[in-house]
């Protein structure tokens, strides 16, 4: 297995993780991450995706006010879910830098 697959794997983990932290939504694991194209087949709702990442930017210590309402339309499919998580965590690394 390649580093890519292993850091992709890796990073689902930790949104599965978060996901199974987060009370209002059920444990998922990263290989129903993987399996799944929409996030109503892991039981996250249009409004649970939005506090989802609501709740992931202020673990990262950014304010929930900052959500990028471009991101919305992405939340609906696993995929999008995952690259709004990256690009939080790419704005939480510039805000420290800074």
């Amino acid at each position: 297995m390649d580093d890519t697959r292993t850091d992709h794997d890796a990073y689902l983990s930790k949104i599965a993780d978060f996901i199974g932290s987060q009370s209002y939504l059920q444990a998922v694991g990263a290989d129903m991450l993987k399996r799944s194209s929409m996030t109503q087949e892991l039981g996250i709702t249009s409004l649970g995706a939005i506090a989802l990442i609501a709740s992931y930017m202020n673990s990262r210590g950014l304010s929930d006010s900052d959500l990028n309402p471009e991101w919305v339309p992405s939340l609906y499919k696993v995929d999008g879910l995952v690259a709004v998580f990256r690009e939080i965590d790419s704005l939480a690394s510039r805000a420290v830098a800074v």
